[in-house]
Formats: structure tokens, C-alpha cells, sequence
């Protein structure tokens, strides 16, 4: 007996389940608690996603992102159109020709002619007059010598609206809609009328022009993308398009309904809501009836995007399409995920998830891909923040994770055999010197033609990238990868490794770099928490969560819907910088001259301190001073038109200025390789002129020094080292 009550326990939770979600698993559309059961006539919103809704008796209501709450109209008449003018500002129009204005507080009356007859539309600025245009029924007034003449139109603006007569047309006017993208006001009405609002005539009349209609039953809404691309609805299933510059046309509904309202965010995706619950779609091929969860009278269409919609009608009703919806990411950002077409529940929230991968031949398990991979102009990292970011990861269900050291970073490595692991003849291992990492079987191959993607010389199964360019060189190469530990000799030298060409290298602490980090353990994703879950979810949806790493984090509902996974965190907040303190260091202003004609334009011009001691050319190894603004690519220089550069004494990372004796180094490249080493017909300064190119850089006070050179072309190996 206790195991049937289980089974039906479950059973029911199920239905329960499935009824409460009854929009992801039968339908797109889900019903919204309004707060109201007045009828509601139209719906429109502001760009920062709010929502209003207004009815009978002056009823306005607001959707702030998680509820709708009542807004007090100051009238009590019924209001049948509400119409987003600009960020902040609305208009609602309605019986007695009523006009409310809100602009970012309350809701205000603006005065117009009080007749009896109501305003059923409201848009604009028209062309000429840049008025705020509202239509409504006819209201026929003949003057002393017999000519009738028709309040249906009004204009006016923030403070007041006036009735200006026209003589031509009787209709009702119901719709009105403003096309931005060429200002003009669109009206559809009675017997079919379609047109758009001209201004006025000279004798100060109202003009509406007109277009050859197809039909002759009303017409009570319009919507547009322009004043040649529109879709206007009415009574009996009417639908009628004007395409371009063609003419007004019929199409099949493929509905009897009396339509109300219409809205689109193009002319292939197209939404009319009518009578007894009709919701028509146009796909840019063919009308369809949607199915949604109410029978109620739907009276107004509007969406924020093409997958937030929201329709509105009698009783209160509202209806919303969930196409897509908000959910929080592992990096502790919120972003939107779509609902499946083909089955129940939602697409992955669209973030960065991290997997793994394990090297069968260390064991060594790898994250897959590096850190913030979808991240455009991705910055880098410092090598101590590259450890710390290790450290704090969370994902897969793991926390445990840190920052490879040269060796097992070299272990990643396929394709270059000096750099491989744990054969290869480049000397930097763990707790080398500077010098080993110096050595020129540590430098790499051709780019970009390793076994991995992109040609990075890693294995074909990793993904990622191996070429996303370092800023702080101006792209000229890409990131390097952070291990963890610094030269034996050196502790502001770090090792890392280039998958771009198979290196390995120190890097300065304070450059930028990659990370990708580690697990020393078999790594299988945890998808479900330890605690079950005593709750259904939908699957795919997620929800913000406390990480062991005491960030917020995010889980996901496992695809059967019955637990969350583990929570994970994947956000990192980067050390400030250093202050800069290039302004406050010794400067050195250069000329550098040319000594012939160039050959060809250069691709690039660096000046450099190097320390002095032990100098017999330029080292392998990164500048001791200069900044990344003393590297310039296709460099304006020319015979006998020298180029001018600052060349400031602080360090490349711009935390101290240089004190002591320092080798001053020129390079002129024709070429873009990397690295810089010169060639025969680059040109240099400061290679082979030890006792010339030496400067005492420091002391009490900022100094300005100008120097003068001329580069010398290298030739017959005069620049190899």
C-alpha cells in the first residue's frame, strides 16, 4: 500500500508539475497574474523592458520584470490604447477623448476637446510638424453653409491636443501606428481606410492621404516596419500587406476571427490577436493559429524582443511568450536562453561552461577551454592572478583546481620535439634559470602548424584558442600561457609556453597571459549536487546559487528535470594595477634617423633599456624599460625624415623607473615575425655599440635627455645573436 501511495505521489507531482509549466510543455505562451479582471485593450513598453497595460475604468498596470502592479490614472474612463513615445514617456488614450501622458512619474491629463466620442489610437510625430497624432471615431460637425466636416483626427503635443477638422473622410479611425524610420503616422478605420497623416492643408484642415484599399470591413490596427513595409488586421479574419512600393493586398488568414491588434519585430514574424483567444503567427510564408492557454477576447499585441511578447485582453487576461528567458551564469552575469522548438524546456543558458579533458598519457586533467574563451578582446592576466584565478575555480563539481608548472605545461605540448614532454632538448624545466629559458631549442616552430585547432601545437581534442593577441604588444603576438613558478635566478621571470609555435618562455610577472588549468586527479562532471533535489525543475533552466569559493555561482537542472547541478563559479576579479610611474622617471627623447632609402615601408620601430651588465647583444629575453608605447607599427619614417619617439626610464610594466646603467637598443623591422630578432635589411642601433649605447639612468630629479642617431642596416649576419 505505501508503494502504490509513492507511485501516485509521484504521479501526481508529475501532472502537478506539468500543469504549472503547462506553457514549456504544450505551448509557447504562458498566463500572467495581471491583478486585475477589468478588460484590457492595449499593451506597449519602454526600452528598459518595462511593460504597461490599459483597460476599462482608467485601469493601468505595469510590468516591472517579476509582477504587474496597478498605476493610479486619475480617471476613471475607459483607456483603449497606450503607445511608447520615447525612453521614458507614454501616452493612453481613451473615451471622452481622454489623453494621459506619463514621462518617467505619474500619470498626467493633457487637455483636448472633451466630446463624447472616444480616441482609439495614438502615435507620431508626423513629418511636418513633429505632433503627437491621435485618432478616433467620427464627429461630424456641419457648419452654416452645409459643409460637413470630421473630428477624427487630433495633434498636439506634451500640453495640449487640438480637434482639427477635415471635410473628405468619415471613417471611424481605430488604428493608428508611427513609423519611425521614415516619421510617418499610419491610420487604418472604418470601410477599409488605410492612410497616413499629411499635415494640414492651406486653409489649416487636417490631411490624410490615402491608399487604394482591397477590402471594405474595418480595419482596427496597423503595424509596420516603414510606411511601404506594413500588415494591417480587422473584423472577420482581415489581413491585408503592403510590400515595398506594390500595393495593398488580401492574404489568407486562415482565420474568421475578429482581429484586434498586430505586431512584429519583421515583415517574416508577424503576431494578430483577435477574438476568443486567436493568436495568428506569419512566418514569411503562411498565417497559422498559435494555441494559447485562454479563451478570452485578446485586444493587444506588443513584445520587447522577438522572444518577449506579451498579448492582453478581456477579464484581466495576459498572455506571455516565453521564446526566451533570463538565467544566470557560472561567471556570475545573467543572460538569456531559448526555449526548444521541439521539445519541453529551454536551450543552455547562453554562457561560458567549462569541460575537461585528461591526457591518458600523465593523467593530467586539463580545462577545456582556457579561461574566459567567448570573451571578445580578451585582456590576459598576470601570471600571480593566473594562479589565484586557478585556485578559486569551481566547475564540473570541482574546486580543487590549480595552475600547471612548466613542466606539465610542456606535457600539453605536440608537434615540436625540443619543447615536448619529457624528452625534449629545451633546458627549461621547473626551477631553471632565466638563461635555460634563453636557449634557442626553447623557441618554437612555424606558426600555426602544430596538430591542434588553429595549428596550435597542442592535441587535436583540446579546443580553444592559441592566437588571441596580446594588447600590451599591439598584437603583434598572441598570449602566452601561465605556469606557475619564476626562474631559479630571477623571481619576476615566470614560465609559460607559446602554443602558437610550441615554445616555452619566462615571461615578465606583471605581462599578460592565458590560463587554462589543472586537476591532478580523474576528472568525471559531477551533474547532479549531493543533496537531491525535492523538487522538480525545468530542465536546462538555472538559478543563482552559494559556491564554495564563497562567489556567487550558478546551477543548472539536469536534462530529466529532478536535481540542480553543483553550483559553480567561474568569476574572477583581477589585482588592480600598479600605478604608473612612467611620467615621474627619466625621459629620453630620440631621433632616429634612416641612412638610406628604404626598400620597402617598415612594419615596425622599438626602442629599449636593457641592463648593461654582461651585454654582447640583444638578449632572447623580454626589455628591462620602455613601455609597450615604444613599440610603433608601420612607423612614419623615411630619409631625411626622422622619426621622433619618448623612451621613458621605467620598467616595460610601467611599477618602477631604472636606475643604474642601461644599453640603449633601436630596431627598425621590415617584417612582422615574432619574434622581433633582427634580419639582414632590418636596421638597428645599439647591437654592437656597448660602450656607445651605455646610459646611467636615476637619479634626485626627473631629467629630459635628447639624443641623436642614425641606424645601420644589417648585413653578412652583422645583426645575428
Amino acid at each position: 500500500m505505501k508503494a502504490k501511495s509513492a507511485l501516485q505521489a509521484i504521479i501526481i507531482m508529475a501532472v502537478v508539475f506539468l500543469c504549472a509549466s503547462g506553457a514549456y510543455a504544450f505551448g509557447e505562451w504562458e498566463l500572467m497574474q495581471s491583478g486585475t479582471k477589468q478588460e484590457l485593450n492595449s499593451v506597449s513598453g519602454l526600452s528598459d523592458g518595462t511593460v504597461y497595460a490599459v483597460g476599462k475604468k482608467g485601469t493601468i498596470i505595469k510590468y516591472d520584470g517579476s509582477v504587474w502592479s496597478p498605476e493610479e490614472s486619475g480617471t476613471t474612463r475607459k483607456l483603449n490604447n497606450v503607445w511608447a513615445a520615447g525612453a521614458t514617456t507614454l501616452y493612453a488614450v481613451g473615451d471622452y477623448r481622454s489623453i494621459l501622458m506619463r514621462n518617467g512619474g505619474s500619470w498626467d491629463t493633457i487637455h483636448s476637446v472633451a466630446k463624447k466620442t472616444p480616441l482609439y489610437g495614438i502615435g507620431g510625430p508626423d513629418a511636418d510638424n513633429g505632433k503627437i497624432i491621435a485618432v478616433g471615431k467620427s464627429n461630424t460637425f456641419r457648419q452654416s453653409k452645409g459643409v460637413r466636416y470630421y473630428h477624427n483626427i487630433l495633434d498636439g503635443s506634451e500640453t495640449s491636443f487640438r480637434s482639427q477638422p477635415q471635410y473628405e473622410y468619415s471613417n471611424d479611425l481605430y488604428g493608428a501606428f508611427y513609423s519611425a524610420a521614415d516619421q510617418n503616422v499610419l491610420i487604418v478605420g472604418s470601410k477599409g481606410i488605410i492612410g497616413w497623416y499629411a499635415g494640414y492643408d492651406s486653409s489649416g484642415h487636417n490631411v490624410m492621404e490615402t491608399w487604394d484599399s482591397p477590402v471594405s470591413k474595418t480595419l482596427r490596427a496597423i503595424w509596420a516596419v516603414d510606411s511601404q513595409n506594413f500588415f494591417a488586421v480587422g473584423d472577420r479574419g482581415i489581413i491585408v500587406r503592403k510590400l515595398n512600393d506594390g500595393s495593398i493586398n488580401t492574404m489568407t488568414s486562415n482565420t474568421r476571427a475578429n482581429l484586434r491588434a498586430v505586431w512584429g519585430t519583421d515583415m517574416n514574424n508577424v503576431y494578430a490577436v483577435g477574438a476568443k483567444g486567436t493568436l495568428m503567427h506569419f512566418d514569411g510564408i503562411v498565417w497559422s493559429k498559435i494555441p494559447v492557454p485562454t479563451k478570452a477576447h485578446l485586444n493587444g499585441i506588443w513584445g520587447v524582443s522577438e522572444g518577449e511578447i506579451y498579448a492582453v485582453g478581456s477579464k484581466g487576461t495576459i498572455i506571455k511568450y516565453v521564446g526566451n528567458q533570463k538565467c544566470f551564469c557560472p561567471d556570475g552575469t545573467i543572460s538569456v536562453q531559448n526555449f526548444k522548438e521541439d521539445e519541453p524546456g529551454f536551450e543552455k543558458c547562453q554562457c561560458a561552461y567549462y569541460s575537461v579533458w585528461c591526457d591518458p598519457a600523465t593523467d593530467i586533467c586539463w580545462q577545456d577551454p582556457q579561461k574566459d574563451y567567448l570573451t571578445p578582446d580578451y585582456p590576459g592576466i598576470v601570471s600571480y592572478d593566473a594562479e589565484r584565478y586557478c585556485e578559486e575555480l569551481v566547475a564540473l563539481g570541482y574546486d580543487d583546481w590549480s595552475l600547471p608548472d612548466i613542466d606539465q605545461l610542456r606535457s600539453l605540448i605536440r608537434g615540436n620535439p625540443d619543447t615536448e614532454y619529457p624528452s625534449g632538448s629545451c633546458p627549461m624545466w621547473t626551477g631553471s634559470s632565466l638563461e635555460d629559458g634563453q636557449d634557442r631549442s626553447c623557441g618554437g616552430l612555424p606558426d600555426g602548424e602544430g596538430p591542434g585547432i588553429e595549428g596550435c601545437y597542442w592535441p587535436d581534442v583540446l579546443n580553444g584558442s592559441c592566437h588571441r593577441p596580446d594588447p600590451a604588444t599591439h598584437g603583434i603576438h598572441p598570449l602566452e600561457y601561465w605556469a606557475v613558478g619564476a626562474a631559479s635566478n630571477t623571481a619576476d621571470w615566470i614560465a609559460s609556453a607559446l602554443f602558437d609555435i610550441g615554445a616555452v618562455t619566462y615571461n615578465h610577472i606583471n605581462s599578460l597571459g592565458e590560463v587554462r588549468c589543472i586537476r591532478k586527479e580523474p576528472t568525471v562532471p559531477i551533474l547532479c549536487d549531493e543533496t537531491p533535489s525535492i523538487e522538480a525543475c525545468m530542465p536546462s533552466t538555472t538559478r543563482e546559487c552559494s559556491a564554495t569559493n564563497g562567489k556567487t555561482g550558478a546551477q543548472v537542472c539536469s536534462a530529466s528535470g529532478d536535481c540542480w547541478s553543483p553550483c559553480e563559479s567561474t568569476s574572477f576579479d583581477p589585482t588592480p594595477p600598479s600605478a604608473d610611474v612612467c611620467n615621474q622617471c627619466e625621459q629620453m627623447i630620440l631621433t632616429i634617423n634612416v641612412p638610406e632609402e628604404l626598400p620597402a615601408p617598415p612594419t615596425q620601430i622599438m626602442a629599449f633599456w636593457y641592463k648593461s651588465e654582461g651585454w654582447t647583444g640583444l638578449p632572447m629575453g623580454p626589455p628591462t624599460g620602455g613601455t609597450d608605447d615604444n613599440v610603433i607599427l608601420n612607423p612614419d619614417i623615411a630619409l631625411g625624415k626622422p622619426y621622433i619617439m619618448t623612451l621613458p626610464s621605467c620598467t616595460y610594466y610601467r611599477e618602477n623607473c631604472l636606475s643604474g646603467d642601461y644599453q640603449l637598443f633601436v630596431g627598425l623591422y621590415l617584417s612582422d615575425d615574432f619574434p622581433p630578432l633582427l634580419k639582414d635589411g632590418d636596421y638597428n642601433w645599439g647591437v654592437d655599440l656597448f660602450e656607445e649605447g651605455r646610459f646611467t639612468l636615476g637619479g634626485d630629479s626627473q631629467q629630459i635627455r635628447y639624443f641623436e642617431l642614425t641606424l645601420e642596416k644589417c648585413v653578412g649576419g652583422s645583426c645575428d645573436y
